[in-house]
């Protein structure tokens, strides 16, 4: 198999092994593109968007985890500079719009 980014042949039971040693709360499955690991890891660490996904454990969309944290952190950065993010919020994994329910309805932040 050959990554879509930088075109290497990889052994793709051996990019989801570095992939997910790497990121162990990360599903290598859930990549959209097919990538080896050096790739993979490459994409989280470089927050680029539209490559991985997630699924919302509150109402079961698809959704680019990348993209929503942005779009969240966005929306509550106050005037300080103080923003949430949805890590410190729960350790869900949650769409943008249950992100932002589950802050509302939280009165600790």
């Amino acid at each position: 198999m050959r990554c879509e980014i930088c075109k290497k042949k990889f052994i793709e039971e051996v990019a989801r092994d570095d992939f997910e040693s790497e990121y162990p709360s990360k599903s290598y499955d859930n990549f959209e593109k097919k990538l080896c690991g050096e790739c993979a890891i490459d994409v989280i660490d470089s927050l680029e968007s539209g490559i991985y996904f997630e699924y919302c454990e509150e109402c079961g969309i698809k959704y680019d985890p990348i993209d929503t944290d942005a779009k969240f952190e966005s929306k509550y950065t106050n005037d300080y500079g103080t923003y949430a993010c949805i890590s410190d919020l729960t350790d869900k994994l949650l769409c943008l719009d249950c992100a932002i329910d589950e802050y509302e309805n939280n009165s600790n932040l």
